[in-house]
């Protein structure tokens, strides 16, 4: 199943199953002539896309709201749901190749990274299965005859929109804490990438997850995530993606009937470099390179700025264009590829107009996008990389999500930070120190939800998700990772009981 043909011949019969999975069943759909479906890896077309109507998007929030209002998920018992969680996770184990498939045709993730995913994507629905008999309100000290205690209650219909870029684990991010907290969800994944997360509905209800717990429908933003976000059916949305559209979300929701949401909406992330790391520069750059072009660089968490010391500046900026130069774009079905392709043309296209717009005001281009790679049929593109960045640059300033790096020099841990803090975002950041007094002040003044502590260059696998975090400024609000992510999907409740 790795080869590019009978690859592409895999992701084309899935896409004929259906483009809704509303009520335990695929649902047709409706072909979208103005939707072009290609193969970001050679140009060639998938299908003929046909996207979710109107019609399906009622039937998906009416299937949720049945849940809902019957309590038919709530009143399982923990120890069932756990056991149909941790089935579905067996199963996408099971079916990690032919996910991996899916995307990897879909959006030109790499084949091992886009199976990777899938295990990911596993262990997330073992995490808050196990989360089940784990997750504890409170209760409060009072005189003897009364009994005063909070609970958690599920806060409904979830309407849920994710992302292209990691199909496969935005949908168990979505959906797997909406589950445990006892919610039902309609789910819309993106245009780009969405046949994976249709398979995972599937592979949910031969797990014996209840028919209308979760539907997924498919459809550009425009269109049914906007109905989805003003649906008085649905009770919150939860949602990934720029905070362009995140703020339509929240105005659509707004004109409808107020509905909470909860927004994890991108970022310019730093790492910083101190100093006292200067022992092996080539292995940091490598560290750092593997953080930046994670994907292709489409990750939210990327860190697209360097900000290093000037003691470091000159070498480490060398050796950053060396590890850079080594990722090399290659066919996403190869299995040896390392690095895959940008997820569509047009997307390809806009990133080389901001770094055209970055090289015309002036920022210095030490790696050039190339010509030969850029040629290619598809939509590839190399690691590109700037240096002598100022802080309030374009290329600093702007979320490319593509593989295209900022390297901007500091004189001090305070310059650092502030230049750290001088984006309208506030999602993430790398430290790389042993200092402990420049960890204290970065721990304490980094304006981020998610910040990570680089004292050794030895990787590590760390924690995943099982920590909550909340994103700061333009990223967004609300914690979607961890047991905090049970909270976020419920409704505290008190409960004072006088006997």
């Amino acid at each position: 199943m790795t080869e590019k043909n009978s690859g592409l011949d895999i992701v084309r019969q899935q896409e004929q199953l259906g483009a809704s999975f509303i009520d335990g069943a695929y649902v047709p759909g409706e072909v979208d002539p103005t939707f072009k479906k290609v193969h970001p890896g050679t140009g060639e077309e998938l299908f003929v896309t046909r996207f979710s109507r109107k019609v399906d998007v009622a039937n998906a929030l009416q299937a949720a709201r049945r849940i809902s209002d019957t309590q038919a998920w709530q009143r399982v018992p923990p120890y069932e749901k756990r056991e149909i969680l941790l089935a579905l996770a067996a199963k996408i184990d099971e079916n990690a190749e032919l996910l991996g498939v899916l995307d990897a045709g879909e959006m030109g993730k790499t084949i091992s990274d886009a199976t990777f995913d899938a295990h990911v994507s596993a262990y997330l629905f073992r995490y808050y299965a196990e989360s089940l008999d784990k997750w504890f309100a409170k209760s409060m000290v009072s005189e003897s005859s009364v009994l005063a205690y909070n609970k958690y209650a599920p806060r409904g219909v979830i309407g849920a929109i994710a992302p292209w870029n990691y199909p496969t684990c935005n949908a168990a991010l979505k959906i797997a804490p909406v589950l445990c907290a006892s919610n039902s969800v309609v789910l819309k994944p993106s245009e780009h990438a969405y046949l994976s997360t249709l398979l995972i509905a599937k592979l949910a209800s031969e797990a014996g997850l209840p028919n209308g717990v979760l539907n997924v429908v498919t459809g550009t933003g425009e269109h049914i995530g906007d109905l989805i976000a003003r649906s008085a059916a649905c009770d919150m949305i939860t949602f990934t993606g720029s905070h362009q559209t995140g703020r339509k979300i929240m105005r659509a929701a707004a004109e409808s009937n107020g509905k909470p949401i909860l927004m994890e909406c991108g970022g310019k992330n730093a790492s910083i470099v101190m100093p006292d790391m200067d022992d092996d520069l080539s292995s940091l750059a490598e560290r750092i390179a593997a953080e930046t072009y994670a994907n292709q660089g489409q990750l939210c968490v990327a860190s697209s700025r360097v900000l290093v010391h000037k003691d470091l500046a000159a070498r480490l900026t060398e050796e950053l264009c060396a590890a850079s130069s080594r990722r090399i774009p290659s066919n996403p079905f190869d299995p040896a590829s390392s690095f895959g392709t940008i997820v569509n043309r047009s997307q390809r296209d806009r990133m080389i107009a901001q770094i055209n717009q970055a090289k015309g005001e002036g920022n210095r281009c030490l790696l050039e996008p190339s010509q030969e790679v850029l040629s290619r049929s598809g939509s590839y593109l190399n690691p590109v990389v700037f240096d002598q960045v100022q802080p309030r640059d374009f290329i600093a300033q702007t979320e490319i999500f593509g593989p295209v790096l900022a390297i901007t020099t500091f004189d001090s841990i305070e310059q650092a930070i502030e230049i750290a803090n001088c984006t309208e975002y506030g999602l993430s950041a790398s430290v790389w120190t042993r200092d402990f007094r420049a960890i204290q002040k970065v721990s304490n003044e980094l304006v981020v939800g998610k910040l990570k502590i680089r004292a050794s260059l030895e990787p590590a696998r760390g924690v995943g998700f099982s920590l909550g975090s909340e994103p700061a400024r333009a990223s967004g609000f609300g914690v979607e990772t961890g047991l905090e992510a049970l909270e976020s999907y419920s409704r505290l409740m008190s409960l004072e009981i006088t006997g």
